[in-house]
């Protein structure tokens, strides 16, 4: 059965999630404790976990019918539309909360609002000693409960219908995917012909025989080998050749086969263990005999035991699971196939698994799309069929995939509609090479689901550089955990490097550079659809109501077409090429600064833009502002330093003549990037707590500037110079 792909609930139960952790904030809950507001943000509270479940449900969903698809679709964008309501006004109120705290303590006076700045830590209202009436009167009026009222209701009710639309589907109109697809491989290939793979057959057809031969000189009774690649990269069909290898008949006396999955149940697989080698159901249940079991089987035997598709990276199982294999005759080998770099790393000797060559992989796509008896008769749809393996960037369950769907119809106008459309346009059934992608985004934790599919933002073969700027980017907007004793290096690592490890990103041609796998990235846009849109060609663009995060690359041909979602936008990035230095979006996309009320993300390079309008102040929410290689710009409005929720500044390239007066104000900027000399003219830099690079500080004899400013700085390791 074939099921056309649409994202219905995509990063919506991650959102609702984070919803309900921002209203458990101790700002709002002072507003619980009122009972004229709380009564209603209560209701709010306790509508959400179940919001948070309905959204669920539907995300781990296909669906078959496409009029039900479609409503579906609907009702849950209108579903995360209230919740993005809701998260923007409960993050005004905790801004009018920081503004108070601020402005209170410039009202202290210099001295001791450097003592409390640099004190208290952040956020600052975690320390305010206020009464609930207090919080009624200063941060919440009666349009903010009719705000609250009208969120709930739409919540509930929107909730209520997709429950009810769920309710009527027949168990043969929708699908539920798991964790993981239920999927059972067999030592027996499904290709009878691999391309490509010569050299790492033999490579690891060396591994296999080292010490099993003799030739080795490992005194270990087993070693472990991990093939470790993307998902349809043939980390299978590589287990599989090398295990029905005539050399690997001869030296191992003792071979298993098991398909592991995501249930790595270690009394399930010693039993596995025991079927294969008697060759008879096992029907103990008693875990310690089973072990012992499988110890008399194995002790000095010499086996090769191939665990396939391994999803758990929980080390106490692996090392209670490998306990009775130990017993095995030197030479013994465990050979794993994984998507996680973790678990390579947990077995130990990974085998990196990358796409065919260009030439293999044309031969394999060929064979997949003609047959294998073809002879070059039709060079039309040889054409065709170039361009569209080119896209598939040497993944073979993607020839495989794509190939099945140009086979059946030998005709330039069903091959010309196949090229013409995206990955997640096409018929897949649950083993084709997007399903299977999809699992591994199904398998990730919910913080990281939106960080990956942020990245959807980005052109294909956006080289990433260590990671920083990204996590920058993800931090702005709500996706990373808030913690100031974390530096980025240390956010870096719990975020990106793990989607690195998960195989979501590949390391590129330089150590510090990584990029995504053209179908992983693709994956990226078809899980967001509706949400984030990027242009990056010539042709005008219309975009659509829906779109919370956009981005363009433009050049001078593009021309961006009005579009309606300006209040909507939580991210605007936009890039400019251009023929002419420094000319751009001025002269191309008129920006109405004035209703990006709810924006996040704000990034404006090489775009002409000679000044940033005081109506940037109004862009309360505001976390990220790159104005990077605007040459001509010269000045920031005072406005600015009152967006006191901006943790990124980026301003290089720029030639700036002086910083507003009020940059102290920032307390939340963590990463300043402009000009050294430029830097040293911000007063009272000591008040900038958060910040976490500061390449030099001039020392004068000036109030604000004198060298204990540095004290309050912890993150900053800066050169000091005196003027």
């Amino acid at each position: 059965m074939s099921w056309m792909l649409v994202t219905l609930g995509s990063l919506g139960s991650s959102f609702i999630g984070s919803l309900m952790e921002k209203i458990n904030d101790r700002a709002i809950g002072l507003l619980l404790e009122d009972p004229g507001v709380g009564a209603d943000l209560l209701k709010l509270k306790t509508t959400l976990p179940g919001t948070k479940n309905i959204i669920g449900r539907v995300e781990n969903m296909w669906i078959k019918d496409e009029d039900t698809k479609r409503r579906l679709k609907e009702l849950v964008m209108e579903l995360k539309d209230a919740g993005y309501d809701a998260d923007d006004l409960l993050d005004e109120i905790q801004f009018r909360v920081l503004k108070q705290q601020i402005e209170q303590q410039g009202a202290l006076g210099d001295e001791t609002s450097n003592q409390s700045s640099s004190s208290s830590g952040l956020p600052p209202w975690k320390k305010m000693k206020i009464s609930v009436p207090a919080v009624i009167s200063r941060f919440f009026g009666r349009d903010d409960v009719n705000r609250v009222r009208k969120t709930q209701m739409k919540l509930d009710t929107i909730t209520t219908c997709i429950e009810d639309l769920i309710d009527t589907l027949d168990a043969d109109e929708k699908q539920m995917i798991t964790s993981v697809v239920e999927r059972t491989t067999t030592s027996s290939p499904i290709e009878t012909q691999v391309f490509g793979r010569e050299e790492q057959l033999n490579q690891l057809l060396g591994l296999l025989m080292q010490s099993a031969d003799g030739s080795g000189s490992s005194n270990s009774s087993i070693s472990t080998l991990t093939i470790v690649g993307i998902g349809g990269v043939g980390k299978t069909t590589l287990a599989q050749q090398a295990y029905n290898h005539a050399r690997v008949q001869d030296c191992f006396q003792l071979k298993v086969w098991v398909c592991v999955s995501d249930n790595f149940n270690v009394e399930r697989l010693t039993k596995e263990i025991i079927e294969s080698l008697t060759r008879n159901t096992c029907d103990l249940n008693n875990f310690d005999t089973l072990q012992v079991v499988v110890k008399e089987k194995l002790t000095s035997k010499r086996f090769l035991l191939v665990l396939d598709d391994v999803w758990s990276e929980d080390s106490l199982k692996w090392e209670r699971f490998c306990a009775p294999l130990k017993h095995g005759e030197p030479g013994s080998k465990i050979l794993v196939t994984t998507r996680s770099k973790k678990i390579a790393d947990m077995v130990g000797n990974p085998f990196p698994l990358d796409g065919l060559d260009d030439a293999s992989y044309w031969e394999f796509f060929k064979q997949c799309a003609f047959g294998s008896e073809y002879a070059g008769e039709c060079p039309q749809l040889e054409a065709i069929a170039k361009k569209i393996a080119y896209r598939l960037n040497g993944l073979p369950l993607a020839a495989r995939t794509v190939g099945g769907l140009l086979k059946p119809q030998m005709n330039e106008k069903h091959w010309r509609n196949i090229a013409g459309s995206e990955i997640w346009q096409l018929q897949h059934d649950e083993k084709g090479v997007l399903p299977v992608l999809q699992l591994s985004y199904q398998c990730l934790p919910p913080y990281l689901k939106r960080c990956f599919v942020f990245c959807s933002l980005f052109p294909k073969d956006h080289r990433f550089y260590e990671g920083d700027d990204l996590v920058r980017l993800w931090m702005a907007e709500g996706y990373v955990a808030q913690d100031n004793n974390m530096t980025i290096e240390d956010t870096r690592s719990l975020y990106f490097i793990d989607l690195v490890n998960r195989s979501f990103f590949q390391e590129g041609p330089v150590g510090w550079e990584y990029m995504m796998h053209d179908l992983i990235h693709d994956l990226a846009q078809f899980i967001s659809e509706g949400e984030f849109c990027m242009i990056d060609d010539d042709e005008s663009k219309e975009i659509p109501n829906t779109i919370r995060h956009l981005s363009a690359t433009l050049t001078d041909k593009t021309k961006l077409m009005e579009f309606s979602c300006y209040e909507k936008l939580r991210t605007l990035m936009i890039n400019y090429k251009s023929h002419w230095h420094d000319i751009g979006v001025e002269g191309s996309l008129f920006l109405q600064f004035e209703r990006l009320k709810n924006i996040r993300v704000l990034i404006l390079q090489r775009c002409g833009l000679r000044e940033l309008p005081e109506t940037i102040g109004g862009s309360i929410h505001l976390r990220y502002l790159d104005i990077s290689h605007n040459f001509y710009f010269r000045r920031l409005p005072e406005s600015l330093c009152g967006l006191y929720n901006l943790r990124v500044l980026d301003l290089w390239g720029c030639e700036l003549q002086s910083f507003p007066h009020g940059m102290s104000k920032l307390i939340n900027l963590m990463h300043l990037n402009a000009e050294d000399k430029i830097i040293s003219e911000i007063n009272d830099v000591g008040k900038l707590t958060s910040l976490q690079g500061l390449c030099s500080f001039k020392v004068l004899k000036d109030k604000g500037h004198e060298v204990a400013q540095l004290g309050s700085l912890k993150y900053v390791d800066v050169d000091r110079k005196r003027g």
